[in-house]
Protein backbone atom coordinates (compact mmCIF):
# COMPACT_ATOMS: atom_id res chain seq x y z
CA UNK A 1 0.00 0.00 0.00
CA UNK A 2 1.45 3.74 -0.77
CA UNK A 3 0.52 6.02 2.11
CA UNK A 4 1.26 9.95 1.48
CA UNK A 5 0.87 12.74 3.48
CA UNK A 6 -2.50 13.95 3.23
CA UNK A 7 -2.24 16.19 6.30
CA UNK A 8 -0.01 18.25 7.91
CA UNK A 9 2.60 17.73 10.76
CA UNK A 10 1.74 19.24 14.13
CA UNK A 11 4.43 21.16 14.70
CA UNK A 12 5.73 22.04 18.07
CA UNK A 13 7.32 25.68 18.86
CA UNK A 14 10.98 25.92 17.40
CA UNK A 15 10.67 22.67 15.86
CA UNK A 16 13.88 23.25 13.96
CA UNK A 17 16.11 23.92 17.43
CA UNK A 18 14.60 20.79 19.12
CA UNK A 19 14.93 18.25 16.14
CA UNK A 20 19.01 19.26 16.05
CA UNK A 21 18.85 18.93 20.26
CA UNK A 22 17.36 15.23 19.95
CA UNK A 23 19.53 14.27 17.06
CA UNK A 24 22.63 16.05 18.74
CA UNK A 25 21.81 13.42 21.94
CA UNK A 26 21.25 10.79 19.08
CA UNK A 27 24.76 10.82 17.84
CA UNK A 28 26.61 11.82 20.77
CA UNK A 29 25.67 8.61 22.04
CA UNK A 30 26.75 6.90 18.73
CA UNK A 31 29.77 8.18 19.00
CA UNK A 32 33.40 7.11 20.62
CA UNK A 33 32.88 3.57 19.88
CA UNK A 34 36.12 2.98 17.95
CA UNK A 35 35.43 0.08 15.70
CA UNK A 36 33.39 -3.20 15.34
CA UNK A 37 32.80 -6.27 12.99
CA UNK A 38 29.83 -8.39 13.11
CA UNK A 39 28.25 -11.25 10.93
CA UNK A 40 25.31 -9.89 9.37
CA UNK A 41 22.79 -12.90 7.41
CA UNK A 42 20.69 -10.82 5.63
CA UNK A 43 16.87 -12.87 4.43
CA UNK A 44 15.56 -11.13 0.85
CA UNK A 45 11.66 -11.73 0.89
CA UNK A 46 9.76 -11.16 -2.55
CA UNK A 47 6.20 -10.62 -2.59
CA UNK A 48 5.32 -13.69 -3.70
CA UNK A 49 6.91 -15.51 -0.50
CA UNK A 50 10.10 -16.29 -2.21
CA UNK A 51 13.00 -15.73 -0.24
CA UNK A 52 16.62 -16.17 -0.53
CA UNK A 53 19.75 -15.38 1.95
CA UNK A 54 22.99 -13.66 1.96
CA UNK A 55 25.66 -13.46 4.70
CA UNK A 56 28.71 -10.82 5.48
CA UNK A 57 31.25 -9.69 7.32
CA UNK A 58 30.60 -5.96 8.52
CA UNK A 59 33.49 -3.88 9.66
CA UNK A 60 33.34 -0.24 10.80
CA UNK A 61 35.87 2.51 11.94
CA UNK A 62 35.10 5.36 13.31
CA UNK A 63 37.55 8.38 12.10
CA UNK A 64 39.14 10.71 13.85
CA UNK A 65 37.64 13.75 11.85
CA UNK A 66 34.01 12.64 10.99
CA UNK A 67 31.68 9.35 9.83
CA UNK A 68 32.96 6.01 9.66
CA UNK A 69 34.28 3.46 7.04
CA UNK A 70 32.38 0.42 6.71
CA UNK A 71 33.43 -2.79 4.68
CA UNK A 72 30.90 -5.39 3.77
CA UNK A 73 32.18 -8.84 2.29
CA UNK A 74 30.23 -11.67 1.32
CA UNK A 75 31.14 -15.04 1.85
CA UNK A 76 27.56 -16.71 0.77
CA UNK A 77 26.17 -17.71 -1.87
CA UNK A 78 28.54 -18.68 -4.27
CA UNK A 79 27.72 -16.61 -6.95
CA UNK A 80 28.70 -13.46 -4.60
CA UNK A 81 31.33 -15.20 -2.85
CA UNK A 82 33.93 -12.46 -2.39
CA UNK A 83 32.11 -9.65 -3.48
CA UNK A 84 32.94 -6.48 -1.08
CA UNK A 85 31.84 -3.07 -0.71
CA UNK A 86 33.73 -0.33 1.17
CA UNK A 87 31.98 3.38 1.96
CA UNK A 88 33.35 6.57 3.06
CA UNK A 89 31.06 8.84 5.14
CA UNK A 90 31.82 12.60 4.80
CA UNK A 91 30.28 15.68 5.70
CA UNK A 92 28.65 16.72 2.36
CA UNK A 93 28.64 13.36 0.68
CA UNK A 94 29.99 9.43 0.90
CA UNK A 95 32.05 7.85 -1.16
CA UNK A 96 31.19 4.05 -2.22
CA UNK A 97 33.34 1.64 -3.68
CA UNK A 98 32.83 -2.22 -5.01
CA UNK A 99 35.24 -5.10 -5.75
CA UNK A 100 33.72 -7.76 -7.86
CA UNK A 101 36.02 -10.71 -8.48
CA UNK A 102 34.39 -12.22 -11.45
CA UNK A 103 36.39 -8.94 -12.65
CA UNK A 104 38.96 -8.69 -10.19
CA UNK A 105 38.73 -4.82 -10.09
CA UNK A 106 37.67 -2.14 -8.04
CA UNK A 107 34.87 0.06 -9.43
CA UNK A 108 33.79 3.60 -7.59
CA UNK A 109 29.84 3.15 -6.99
CA UNK A 110 28.59 6.64 -8.38
CA UNK A 111 27.14 9.35 -6.15
CA UNK A 112 23.99 8.77 -8.67
CA UNK A 113 23.54 4.97 -8.51
CA UNK A 114 23.72 5.36 -4.02
CA UNK A 115 20.18 5.25 -4.33
CA UNK A 116 20.00 1.40 -5.75
CA UNK A 117 19.50 -1.02 -3.83
CA UNK A 118 22.30 -2.94 -1.80
CA UNK A 119 22.86 -6.34 -3.58
CA UNK A 120 18.72 -6.96 -4.88
CA UNK A 121 17.75 -6.40 -1.15
CA UNK A 122 15.14 -3.42 -0.33
CA UNK A 123 18.25 -1.83 1.52
CA UNK A 124 19.75 1.04 -0.85
CA UNK A 125 23.71 1.70 -0.47
CA UNK A 126 22.53 5.27 0.87
CA UNK A 127 20.80 3.39 3.88
CA UNK A 128 24.16 1.50 4.50
CA UNK A 129 25.77 4.81 5.92
CA UNK A 130 26.20 6.46 9.17
CA UNK A 131 24.02 9.09 10.54
CA UNK A 132 25.76 12.20 10.42
CA UNK A 133 24.69 15.42 12.15
CA UNK A 134 25.89 18.07 9.43
CA UNK A 135 23.96 16.19 6.42
CA UNK A 136 20.44 16.37 7.31
CA UNK A 137 18.33 19.22 8.55
CA UNK A 138 16.45 18.36 11.20
CA UNK A 139 12.91 19.50 12.24
CA UNK A 140 10.90 17.41 15.67
CA UNK A 141 7.43 16.77 14.63
CA UNK A 142 5.84 15.13 17.53
CA UNK A 143 6.04 12.31 20.57
CA UNK A 144 5.27 8.97 19.45
CA UNK A 145 5.46 5.28 20.68
CA UNK A 146 6.69 2.11 18.73
CA UNK A 147 5.75 -1.00 20.03
CA UNK A 148 5.14 0.71 23.65
CA UNK A 149 8.38 2.94 23.28
CA UNK A 150 7.90 6.39 24.40
CA UNK A 151 9.86 8.21 20.99
CA UNK A 152 10.52 11.80 19.59
CA UNK A 153 10.09 11.58 15.86
CA UNK A 154 12.31 13.93 13.91
CA UNK A 155 12.01 14.68 10.52
CA UNK A 156 15.51 14.12 8.68
CA UNK A 157 15.75 16.32 5.13
CA UNK A 158 18.50 15.42 3.53
CA UNK A 159 21.37 17.74 2.47
CA UNK A 160 23.41 16.54 0.03
CA UNK A 161 22.54 15.76 -3.56
CA UNK A 162 21.44 12.75 -5.08
CA UNK A 163 19.56 10.90 -2.35
CA UNK A 164 16.78 9.05 -3.20
CA UNK A 165 14.80 10.41 -0.44
CA UNK A 166 12.76 13.57 0.25
CA UNK A 167 12.52 13.19 3.82
CA UNK A 168 13.09 10.15 6.66
CA UNK A 169 10.64 10.19 9.62
CA UNK A 170 13.08 8.77 12.48
CA UNK A 171 11.45 7.69 15.67
CA UNK A 172 14.17 8.20 18.40
CA UNK A 173 13.70 6.73 22.03
CA UNK A 174 12.92 9.53 25.01
CA UNK A 175 15.08 7.68 27.46
CA UNK A 176 18.05 5.20 25.33
CA UNK A 177 18.48 7.96 22.38
CA UNK A 178 18.06 4.61 20.27
CA UNK A 179 16.58 4.23 16.88
CA UNK A 180 13.33 2.07 16.87
CA UNK A 181 11.80 3.23 13.32
CA UNK A 182 12.82 5.17 10.21
CA UNK A 183 10.22 5.85 7.81
CA UNK A 184 11.61 6.37 4.04
CA UNK A 185 9.51 9.07 1.87
CA UNK A 186 10.62 8.90 -1.93
CA UNK A 187 10.89 11.95 -3.56
CA UNK A 188 7.70 12.59 -4.63
CA UNK A 189 6.34 13.00 -0.70
CA UNK A 190 5.12 9.11 -0.70
CA UNK A 191 5.81 6.30 2.10
CA UNK A 192 8.35 4.35 0.42
CA UNK A 193 10.00 1.86 3.19
CA UNK A 194 9.43 1.39 6.99
CA UNK A 195 12.81 0.04 8.49
CA UNK A 196 11.84 -1.22 11.99
CA UNK A 197 15.39 -1.92 14.48
CA UNK A 198 14.54 -4.94 17.22
CA UNK A 199 16.39 -7.04 19.79
CA UNK A 200 18.92 -4.23 21.31
CA UNK A 201 21.81 -5.27 23.00
CA UNK A 202 24.49 -2.87 24.96
CA UNK A 203 27.94 -3.37 24.16
CA UNK A 204 30.91 -2.56 26.53
CA UNK A 205 28.15 -0.95 28.87
CA UNK A 206 27.72 1.69 26.49
CA UNK A 207 26.63 1.26 23.23
CA UNK A 208 23.00 -0.32 21.98
CA UNK A 209 22.98 -2.69 19.01
CA UNK A 210 19.88 -3.60 17.42
CA UNK A 211 20.15 -7.62 16.53
CA UNK A 212 17.28 -7.64 14.42
CA UNK A 213 16.70 -5.00 11.18
CA UNK A 214 13.69 -5.09 8.97
CA UNK A 215 13.25 -2.67 5.95
CA UNK A 216 9.65 -3.32 4.50
CA UNK A 217 9.03 -1.91 1.04
CA UNK A 218 5.55 -0.27 0.57
CA UNK A 219 5.34 0.25 -2.83
CA UNK A 220 6.08 -3.04 -3.77
CA UNK A 221 5.27 -5.48 -0.98
CA UNK A 222 9.22 -7.04 -0.48
CA UNK A 223 11.10 -6.86 2.28
CA UNK A 224 14.68 -7.53 3.66
CA UNK A 225 15.55 -8.60 7.13
CA UNK A 226 19.10 -8.29 8.90
CA UNK A 227 20.41 -10.29 11.31
CA UNK A 228 22.99 -9.37 13.31
CA UNK A 229 25.53 -11.76 15.32
CA UNK A 230 29.29 -11.70 16.79
CA UNK A 231 29.50 -7.93 17.42
CA UNK A 232 32.54 -7.41 18.88
CA UNK A 233 34.63 -3.79 19.71
CA UNK A 234 37.86 -3.28 20.04
CA UNK A 235 39.50 -5.18 16.91
CA UNK A 236 42.16 -3.03 16.55
CA UNK A 237 41.25 -1.98 13.01
CA UNK A 238 43.52 0.80 10.63
CA UNK A 239 42.95 2.94 8.10
CA UNK A 240 44.64 0.42 6.15
CA UNK A 241 41.76 -1.72 6.50
CA UNK A 242 39.49 0.30 4.96
CA UNK A 243 41.49 1.56 1.55
CA UNK A 244 40.47 0.08 -1.83
CA UNK A 245 43.25 -2.06 -2.04
CA UNK A 246 41.67 -3.65 1.39
CA UNK A 247 38.60 -4.35 -0.89
CA UNK A 248 41.29 -6.70 -3.39
CA UNK A 249 42.31 -8.64 0.04
CA UNK A 250 38.99 -8.84 1.41
CA UNK A 251 38.26 -12.03 -0.24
Amino acid sequence: MVMTLSTPYTLASEPENQGQKIMEQFTNRENGFGDFQAEVTMTIRKKNGQQFDRHMAVRSLENNDYGEKRLFIFDRPRTIRGTAILSHTLKDHDLQWIYLPAFKRVKRIASSNQSGPFVSSEFSYEDLTSIELDKYQYQYIKDSTVNGKPCYVVKMTPLFENSGYQHQLTYIDKTDYILHQIDYYDLKGSLLKTLTLTDYKKYINRFWRALTMTMLNHQNGRSTTMIWTEITYGNGYSENDFSTNALKRSR
